[in-house]
């Protein structure tokens, strides 16, 4: 594994299953050849902002390739399935082909109305709608690079909208977060339902202050009691 911008309970709680297996879990960076020619299985936990980095994983991909080292998420996946335009793939109707009868149900009950800025939803057409949508950066992550037209006035969201350097970014349904009242004062709260294989597997919530939830910004975690056993059949 390796790990700049790794997440300590994250990581921490890896570290527990591969020690509980009899493994050590060691984080080395990307580019560190020396410290990586010890291993045969790797975990990429982050992916660069800046695709030039990869420039330095030639030993790392060379690997890859050769099925020397291992890796279930290898980064030429993830720069497909971390990217946010993979919603407007799933709300857009010009991909609609792409999905079954089952699967449109399931999409147009789950994914709020998502395009691509200049190839889906026009910047007159997000700059009308500013109140109900939000931008957001491809490749964001922590929070960062999310702008909610509710909190941003209507000059400065037109010259987000306009700005080249935002061509292709994700414009979206602004979804309202639930609201919870507690002796503290009143917060805002989401809820993740992580599914793997078909079939849910736990449930987590984030409460904070901000529209914009999330841990990296001050946000807290809440504990959400599962409503149907989890273990499945």
């Amino acid at each position: 594994m390796w790990g700049r911008w790794r997440t300590r309970f994250e990581t921490d709680m890896m570290r527990a299953q591969f020690a509980a297996r009899g493994r050590t879990l060691t984080a080395v960076d990307a580019d560190d050849d020396a410290a990586l020619s010890g291993f045969a299985l790797a975990f990429l936990k982050y992916i660069p902002d800046d695709a030039a980095e990869v420039e330095r994983w030639d030993t790392l991909c060379a690997r890859l390739t050769a099925g020397d080292l291992v890796a279930p998420n290898p980064p030429a996946e993830r720069w497909v399935a971390e990217n946010k335009l993979c919603l407007a793939v799933l709300s857009d109707p010009r991909f609609r082909h792409l999905f079954t009868p089952e699967q449109h149900r399931a999409l147009d009950a789950l994914v709020p109305w998502s395009r691509k800025l200049g190839d889906g939803v026009s910047p007159a057409e997000a700059i009308a709608g500013r109140v109900e949508l939000v931008l957001k950066a491809p490749y964001g992550y922590r929070g960062q690079a999310v702008h909610l037209g509710a909190d941003t006035d209507a000059d400065t969201w037109a010259g987000l909208l306009r700005d080249p350097a935002r061509r292709g970014w994700l414009v979206q349904e602004r979804v309202v977060p639930g609201r919870v009242d507690t002796h503290e004062g009143r917060y805002l709260r989401d809820l993740k339902v992580p599914i793997l294989r078909g079939r849910v597997i736990g449930y987590a919530s984030r409460m904070g202050r901000n529209h914009i939830l999330n841990g990296a910004r001050g946000n807290g975690m809440a504990a959400v009691f599962a409503p149907h056993d989890l273990e499945g059949d």
